[in-house]
């Protein structure tokens, strides 16, 4: 399903186990446990509670919910059933990141999709998640109820650090 390019067995640069600039746990600048300014819980900017813009629920643009061209059932674009441009099974050279947990285990990887957007698969090949950018990041929703799970904070250098809803540290992306 990856290619060489993005698959972190097989590519050192993006694998946070055997790169610690990548790896969280070795890079304090990238966690949010050591840089308050990447932590939601410390910094209001990056907290969706606090924050209107990134908060879908006040934010409409960002909502699939409420605008139509982010969801996926109202627009072909960004669904890689009907869009074979963002589908891996058929494109295996598009774009996106690795999304690892705690422990950097690979558990996914996304495509960029239209409209600022990308699309979260596991490693069986599954949809599981939209994610929409915002400044900063991206509010992360559940592919079938296009309700939000959880969402992307840059972290500042090659990626993004992830977080639930109440601003704990669940894994990061690469």
């Amino acid at each position: 399903m990856l290619n060489s390019r993005k698959n972190p067995g097989l590519n050192v640069q993006i694998n946070p186990l055997l790169n610690i600039q990548i790896n969280p746990r070795f890079n304090g600048q990238i966690n949010p446990q050591f840089n308050a300014q990447l932590n939601p819980r410390f910094n209001a900017l990056i907290n969706p509670e606090c924050n209107g813009q990134i908060n879908p629920t006040v934010n409409e643009q960002i909502n699939p919910q409420i605008n139509e061209g982010l969801n996926p059932e109202l627009n072909a674009k960004i669904d890689p059933q009907l869009n074979s441009h963002i589908n891996p099974r058929v494109n295996p050279n598009s774009d996106g990141l690795c999304f690892f947990d705690l422990h950097n285990q690979l558990i996914g990887f996304s495509v960029h999709a239209e409209l600022n957007t990308m699309i979260v698969f596991d490693l069986d090949g599954i949809v599981t998640s939209l994610c929409v950018q915002f400044s900063g990041g991206y509010a992360v929703f559940d592919w079938k109820s296009l309700e939000q799970s959880n969402y992307l904070i840059s972290d500042g250098q090659v990626g993004f650090n992830q977080f639930s809803l109440d601003g704990w540290w669940i894994g990061h992306a690469k």
